[in-house]
């Protein structure tokens, strides 16, 4: 089975030479979705002391 993994591009352009740098990061699936999990939990946390 394949491995999921997300991929991030970046892309910024320097003016006035309108070169374009980019950069690409792959991202394993398992550490995307364990992240989002906790972010999902310190938001939750944060919206009941208020």
């Amino acid at each position: 089975m394949k491995k999921q993994v997300t991929s991030y591009v970046l892309i910024k352009y320097q003016f006035p030479k309108r070169v374009a740098i980019k950069a690409k990061r792959e991202v394993p699936y398992e550490i995307k979705l364990a992240a989002r999990l906790v972010l999902d939990e310190l938001v939750l946390c944060g919206t009941r002391m208020l």
